[in-house]
This record gives structure tokens, C-alpha cells and sequence, in this order.
């Protein structure tokens, strides 16, 4: 049952690491659910109960960075919630497109469209739509830096 368990928990960490690139892939959750089956395999004797905290809170602050990334940056540029919304829709029709370039460029697109009908500033809506972006980039980035380090917490445990 303990080698299942591991093997599991690998598999899950691996299949995790598309997720840190592609939002609508939950990365994050599926390498904490791979931590835990791999601690658990192990019996939970060589992970420090903290580590678990910690990658607990890596995880959920990950998720909700993906919900929120795009529209707080949206609403930091001046947009409306109805533009971040459109950013936010944008990303999921690019998902949904299969086309990876378009998770890219959709939410700015999406954003200034609304913003440019809403408000008659192009310049706006450039603005806008370009925080949006800048939002999402930034998300991406955040969960490669937590994917790692929470790889990197989890094997240091491992190891010593």
C-alpha cells in the first residue's frame, strides 16, 4: 500500500506542473494532494507537521490568486468590474480554444473591448487591458515560484 501511495503522490506532482501555466489545470491542488499521498505512504514520520501547513497555505493562496490575479489588476488600472469580468472571460474562452496562445491574449482583448464601449477612451482601454494581462502573467509566475518551492520544502524533508 505505501509504494501505491508514493507512486500515486508522484504522479500527481507531476501532472501538477502543466497546471502552473494553464489556470484552468488545478497545478497547485493536484501537487499538494501528491505531497500528501507520498507522506502518507511514508507513514507521515519524516514530514514535519509545519511543512503541511505551509504547503496547505501555498496552495490556497495560489488558488485564489487564480480567481482574483486579472480582475484586481483590471480594477488597479481604473477598469470596471464589468472589465474584469470580461478579462476573466477572456482567459476561460482561450482555455476553452484549445489554443495556448489565446489564454495570452483574450483577457486583454476582452478588457479593453469593455472598457473602449463603456468608456470611448482607447487609451483606457488599452490601459486596462493591459493590466489585465499583466494580471495573468503575474499569476502564472506566482505559481511556478510556489510549485517549486513548495517542491523544494517537500524533498528537503524527504531527504534529511
Amino acid at each position: 500500500m505505501s509504494v501505491f501511495l508514493i507512486v500515486t503522490g508522484i504522479i500527481l506532482v507531476i501532472a501538477g506542473l502543466p497546471g502552473i501555466f494553464i489556470p484552468a489545470l488545478p497545478g497547485i491542488p493536484l501537487a499538494f494532494g501528491g505531497y500528501i499521498m507520498i507522506a502518507g505512504g511514508m507513514g507521515f514520520k519524516s514530514i514535519h507537521p509545519g511543512v503541511y501547513i505551509f504547503l496547505a497555505l501555498i496552495t490556497l493562496i495560489s488558488v485564489l490568486a487564480d480567481y482574483f490575479a486579472s480582475s484586481i489588476a483590471t480594477k488597479k488600472a481604473g477598469g470596471s468590474a464589468t472589465s474584469a469580468i470580461a478579462a476573466f472571460v477572456g482567459l476561460f474562452v482561450g482555455i476553452l480554444s484549445g489554443q495556448f496562445y489565446l489564454m495570452f491574449i483574450l483577457p486583454f482583448i476582452f478588457a479593453f473591448i469593455v472598457e473602449y464601449i463603456k468608456t470611448g477612451n482607447i487609451k483606457r482601454g488599452i490601459k486596462v487591458g493591459f493590466y489585465a494581462f499583466a494580471g495573468f502573467l503575474g499569476s502564472i509566475l506566482f505559481r511556478v515560484f510556489a510549485y517549486f518551492a513548495m517542491l523544494l520544502v517537500f524533498l528537503i524533508q524527504v531527504i534529511k
